[in-house]
C-alpha cells in the first residue's frame, strides 16, 4: 500500500477539522423567526389574537387575559389516549376549553364559538 503525501494528509486533516467545526457551529445556534401577531377574532366582548405558538384571548366584557402556548410533545404510544375537552376557564362571557391541541373558545354574548388549531 503507497502512503500519501504528507501534504496531502496534513489537508486532508485540515478540511477534516473545518468541517466539524462548522457542523458542530451550525448545530448549536438557532435563527428564531419572529412571527407576525394576527387578530383572529374579535367582537365588543371577546378578542383572541395568535402570535406564532402563542394564542392570547382577552375577556373584554370580564377584564380579563387568558394565555396559551402550543408546544410538541412526543408522545408515549402506549399511553391511553384521553378524548374529553378540559375547561381552561368559564366565566359569564367567555368558556374556554383546550382539546388535543385546539383551543374551543365559547363567546356567550355573541353566542359563537371559535375553533382554533
Amino acid at each position: 500500500m503507497k502512503k500519501q503525501p504528507r501534504s496531502k494528509r496534513a489537508a486532508a486533516i485540515i478540511m477534516a477539522v473545518i468541517m466539524a467545526v462548522f457542523f458542530l457551529i451550525g448545530c448549536t445556534q438557532r435563527v428564531e423567526i419572529p412571527a407576525e401577531a394576527f387578530t383572529v377574532y374579535e367582537t365588543n366582548s371577546l378578542k383572541i389574537v395568535r402570535q406564532g405558538a402563542k394564542t392570547d384571548v382577552y375577556d373584554l366584557a370580564g377584564n380579563a387575559h387568558y394565555g396559551f402556548t402550543k408546544k410538541k410533545v412526543r408522545k408515549d404510544p402506549d399511553a391511553p389516549k384521553i378524548r374529553e375537552a378540559k375547561t381552561g376557564a368559564d366565566t359569564d362571557t367567555i368558556k374556554i376549553q383546550i382539546f388535543g391541541g385546539w383551543i374551543l373558545v365559547e363567546d356567550k354574548t355573541a353566542g359563537k364559538t371559535i375553533f382554533i388549531p
